[in-house]
């Protein structure tokens, strides 16, 4: 009986299609890769199920295997199920997340005349018809293979790849397939010795004698490449010879013309793992504080009597990452592996090297620096279990590792583990979670400012908890003082956006010979320029957003689409020469504090217009650990994982540039933020520092809760606001969102699928269709449903995925909705 596959395509089509599997192929085939001709392309899929359930429809057969071996196991797959079916997206769109780029390309058809076709079969078939004569004679004439589309655009032989395939079977061609986008190994020119066997000292000093009398650099040459080759059966690579072993490509040439050695193409990797001098510690080796090692030892007991999530909720600087170093150390050793996710990876190379000075040669790093072909490569290693350790951040969660035993999320509440765009909209978090509980392996999550939802899970037991409440080595505290901003203008106590006693301050920690940090989380110079005569600010064209100044390049910069515009002074509203800039962006900070010192010290911004690759990024912090740099100003990105003893001052220009967002996280993202920025501070056990925090709402719950380190209070009174409003952890929060170039028939279908949820479930709290704070994108406008879903009544969603997904699919099969595209975000960060 025939058996049939059911085969994922990588596209937003909310459907697994069935194919028969030739007998040929066999019947292991979930999670191979196949060829199939789907709506007449020719595209790769993935085969998630066999049956011998025969659908009552006529089916095409798979064209190709693409792997010998499974690229996805069953646990794998349940885990991109899972998430397909929570996050209300296709499985084809899980796939094209969880696998590298080039996993899943069309291919391009070639065919050729068979080498071994039947003469009488032949004949027939040109005798047929005149153009199956000059399709045969055209491929007599080719040597090599011809692609189909060669034969239609220029030869106009129009047969679809169904006959090609039904030509084939009678023995006259033969098919083959050729990846648009397949990944293509890196080849370089190597070396080897042309005689392979019997290379001994004798043989080396025989041939030296005979061809090398009077060259001592051939000779050296040789007796490098012999040498290589035994001890290791590989050619060397030509490059390495001259720059490792200084051997000119002139001796090289001769020995090849004295027959005595050959050039061959050796596959060589494009990954290389940097380590770089930001870390020198190997602090598996550091003695443990005796509260790290009595937390060590209640994590392992903890582990061991089966509870599988564990919060560490530890203050910065408490030594989180030597507790994980010490239980990846557990889990190696038994001979598993471990998946350490990060927020942003390329933001933390100190972090990472700390690792790779721990465990040398058994991590590996993934980040959103690699290429395409880089990071397909590092996928194909970590399948093949080359490293012991993967760090990443939230895409690493579907890291192709086999005998996983420990998953790590650092900064748990860190947003970045949200993807909102485009689907699958999942949070890395929560996945591994269901990844741990799939390969039933206990999942760490860490954090100095924990999310109220994994706050909240530990808090009701479901997850085990832990606190660190002393910073490691003796390490001090930093003093936090909070300035007053309203207080400082009205008496005079301001130089542009710094206070005099922040001034002060920083003079202060440079003339003790340290290093200041200072944070504002606005990139550009200016948040917005506007007119002072008729209040007219400029947007951009495509977005409902102000364009952001950049005084380096003097352009104005949407930061939501990357439209640009020369800035001028003259208004394109009223045409008065009185535009003024407003709001503070690091460039104006980098600015100011240059003119405050006279230009006297080293100033760097560290933030996504400075940090323009890895290599930019490293050398940064390569100088601030070396002392080439005073004052680092930054973004964000200063507040994940940067470890330096040397800093003295961590200076806050606006802490609550974000607290009045209109989002329902903003006082926790708020909190969150400037505590791990404040947390840069108190690196060091033999120096006193200082975080100075500037606030117009100095009482505001959130800024004071700074003050407390471990942030109880702040936890608590969040929490209790949330759940009088009945938000996130006590629901989920689904958004609808519909975008369309007509924002008039927008409204109305925003108001038609609106009225297709019901209104008399207790399960779902449906809003009515709104504007969000960003209104236009792109061209496009937006309008969002959003929903409140009861985890009290609705535990798992099931209700809310049955409703959400059923009413968006009645809809948008209607038809007649123009060019509307909707988006279904659960578990959205924000409604902005």
């Amino acid at each position: 009986m025939p058996l049939v596959a059911e085969v994922s395509v990588p596209l937003r089509v909310n459907q697994i299609y069935s194919y028969l599997i030739p007998e040929r192929f066999g019947s292991d085939m979930i999670g191979k890769r196949v060829i199939v001709n789907f709506s007449n392309k020719i595209i790769t899929g993935l085969v998630v199920n066999v049956t011998k359930d025969i659908p009552d429809i006529k089916l095409k057969e798979i064209s190709d295997v693409v792997d010998k071996e499974p690229i996805a196991d069953i646990g794998f797959l349940k885990l991109c199920k899972w998430t397909a079916d929570y996050y209300l997206c296709s499985l084809g769109e899980v796939f094209m997340a969880a696998f590298p780029p080039k996993t899943f390309p069309q291919e391009e058809v070639f065919v050729k005349l068979s080498d071994v076709y039947n003469e009488n079969e032949l004949t027939k078939f040109k005798q047929s018809s005149k153009k199956r004569e000059e399709l045969i004679n055209l491929l007599t004439d080719e040597d090599d293979f011809i692609a189909l589309s060669t034969l239609k655009n220029k030869y106009d032989f129009t047969y679809s790849y169904k006959q090609y395939l039904e030509f084939r079977d009678l023995g006259l061609i033969d098919i083959s397939y050729e990846m648009k986008e397949e990944h293509k190994p890196k080849m370089m020119v190597a070396v080897r010795p042309t005689k392979t066997e019997g290379i001994d000292d004798k043989y080396i000093h025989r041939i030296g004698k005979e061809y090398f009398s009077r060259s001592a650099k051939q000779l050296e040459a040789f007796d490098s490449i012999c040498n290589h080759y035994v001890e290791t059966q590989e050619p060397i690579l030509q490059q390495a010879l001259i720059n490792d072993y200084n051997i000119s490509a002139a001796a090289i040439t001769a020995l090849e013309k004295k027959g005595l050695i050959e050039k061959v193409e050796m596959e060589v990797s494009r990954v290389t793992e940097e380590l770089s001098e930001l870390s020198t510690k190997v602090e598996l080796q550091l003695e443990l504080a005796d509260f790290q090692k009595e937390l060590l030892t209640n994590i392992r007991q903890e582990i061991a009597t089966g509870k599988k999530n564990i919060l560490i909720h530890g203050i910065t600087g408490s030594g989180k990452t030597l507790i994980y170093m010490h239980l990846i150390r557990d889990v190696i050793s038994s001979g598993k592996q471990v998946v350490m996710l990060l927020p942003e990876i390329s933001l933390t190379p100190q972090l990472t090297d700390r690792f790779k000075l721990s465990f040398p040669g058994r991590v590996c790093t993934i980040h959103s620096k690699l290429n395409k072909n880089e990071r397909y490569e590092l996928w194909q290693q970590i399948a093949n279990g080359e490293y012991d350790i993967v760090i990443g951040p939230r895409s690493t969660i579907f890291s192709p590792m086999k005998n996983i035993g420990l998953i790590i999320v650092d900064e748990e509440h860190d947003q970045s583990y949200k993807q909102d765009s485009p689907a699958p909209r999942y949070n890395a978090r929560d996945l591994a979670t269901v990844r741990g509980h799939i390969l039933d392996c206990p999942v760490l999550f860490g954090s100095a400012t924990p999310s109220l939802e994994t706050y909240y899970n530990a808090k009701q037991g479901k997850y085990g908890y832990f606190q660190m409440t002393e910073r490691a080595d003796s390490h001090k505290l930093p003093a936090i003082e909070l300035v007053d901003l309203l207080n400082a203008r009205k008496s005079g106590g301001m130089h542009g956006s710094f206070s005099y006693g922040l001034i002060e301050q920083i003079k202060f920690t440079l003339a003790e010979g340290r290093k200041v940090m200072l944070f504002q989380n606005r990139r550009g110079h200016s948040s917005f320029v506007q007119c002072q005569s008729c209040a007219h600010i400029p947007l951009c064209d495509d977005c409902d957003i102000a364009m952001t100044y950049h005084s380096h390049s003097n352009v104005m910069i949407c930061h939501y689409c990357g439209q640009r515009e020369e800035y001028s002074e003259h208004c394109k509203g009223c045409g008065a020469d009185d535009v003024i800039k407003i709001g503070l962006g690091t460039q104006q900070v980098e600015d100011e504090i240059n003119e405050i010192l006279g230009n006297k010290v080293i100033v760097v911004r560290y933030d996504s217009d400075t940090v323009t690759n890895k290599n930019k990024q490293r050398q940064i912090l390569q100088k601030f650990t070396d002392g080439g740099i005073d004052i680092l100003v930054g973004t964000q990105m200063i507040a994940k994982g940067l470890d330096f003893s040397t800093i003295g001052l961590v200076g806050i220009l606006n802490a609550d540039v974000d607290l009045f967002m209109s989002d329902i996280r903003a006082a926790e993202k708020t909190y969150q933020l400037i505590n791990q920025v404040a947390g840069r501070a108190g690196r060091s056990k033999n120096s006193e520092s200082k975080v100075i925090l500037q606030t117009t709402v100095p009482n505001n719950y959130a800024i004071k809760s700074i003050k407390q380190m471990l942030n109880l209070d702040f936890l608590g009174e969040e929490l209790q606001h949330r759940e009088d409003l009945s938000y996130p952890p006590f629901s989920r929060l689904v958004v609808i969102e519909m975008i369309s170039s007509d924002y008039a028939q927008l409204e109305r279908q925003a108001m038609a699928l609106y009225k297709t949820f019901p209104k008399d479930k207790p399960e779902l709290d449906v809003l009515p269709p709104t504007d969000p704070v960003i209104k236009k994108v792109r061209k496009k406008y937006r309008k969002i449903i959003v929903i409140k879903n009861s985890k009290l009544l609705d535990p798992t969603g099931k209700v809310m995925r049955k409703y959400v997904w059923g009413c968006v699919d009645y809809y948008t099969k209607q038809g007649g909705h123009g060019d509307l595209r909707i988006n279904i975000n659960v578990d959205a960060s924000s409604v902005m």
